[in-house]
């Protein structure tokens, strides 16, 4: 058993509605300082290996552990054992209709509320320090859905990483963003690496991931085929495992 991982899986397991392995018995741990990216075509079970450690799916099967303790993670209780989710579906991380101001806080209201009173003025000053650090290009009073996607994705990067979560979940945190904002994610990503977070990366460009991994897991079917350091892996063999090829 890997003790010195952050975070785990041991022998986890999901099911469908019908029966079908989603995950099939996933081991791996997530260590301090180190990118663990997956390669896998959609479809192959990394979308329902990043509910699992984020606590939207409990595993029908095996456990998870953090700092080698089992733990039963929910959505909940995610941000109080320091792990950070940059979730896949952009849109359904912020409120829309809400201000820039009242995202940046939605995770973490407790923070911002003294007897039942909502504090204004600090979740204005929280706004105001977070547009500055994280270069958003808008002002604490704008309505989010009026902002662009790189915008409204350093939102997101900005509520889950000023908290220097010990554990990032990362679910194609570049999908659909231009040159700059992709390498911007980049960047925030590399930087929490260094100040020595556990990060798991799903991303759907194989060089991408191979350019921001030192670990890549290859995923088909539900089931770890393959684990590579960054400096073995190559695009070939990757692309073959994805495809549900055998490894020689």
């Amino acid at each position: 058993q890997d003790t010195r991982a952050l975070l785990s899986l041991k022998n986890v397991g999901i099911k469908d509605k019908r029966g079908l392995e989603l995950l099939n018995n996933i081991s791996f741990g997530l260590h301090a300082g180190e990118i663990v990216g997956i390669a896998a075509v959609a479809g192959n079970g990394q979308s329902e290996l990043v509910h699992v450690l984020t606590g939207m799916m409990q595993p029908a099967s095996g456990q998870i552990l953090r700092n080698g303790q089992g733990v039963t993670l929910t959505p909940q209780n995610a941000v109080a054992l320091g792990i950070g989710r940059i979730p896949e579906e952009r849109m359904k991380a912020v409120v829309g209709d809400l201000t820039v101001a009242e995202n940046l806080v939605l995770e973490q209201l407790g923070g911002f509320t003294s007897s039942g009173q909502i504090k204004h003025k600090d979740i204005l000053e929280n706004a105001e320090k977070l547009i500055k650090d994280f270069q958003i290009k808008a002002s604490p009073s704008d309505k989010v859905r009026t902002l662009s996607g790189g915008n409204i994705q350093k939102i997101i990067l900005a509520r889950v990483l000023s908290r220097n979560p010990q554990v990032i979940i990362a679910a194609q945190p570049t999908r659909g963003l231009d040159i700059g904002a992709t390498e911007y994610v980049h960047q925030k990503l590399l930087e929490q690496k260094q100040k020595g977070a556990a990060i798991l990366l799903t991303l759907e460009d194989l060089d991408e991931v191979m350019r921001l991994s030192d670990r890549i897991l290859v995923m088909y079917a539900g089931r770890v085929v393959g684990e590579y350091s960054s400096e073995e892996a190559n695009v070939t063999t990757l692309g073959l495992l994805m495809a549900g090829a055998k490894a020689a």
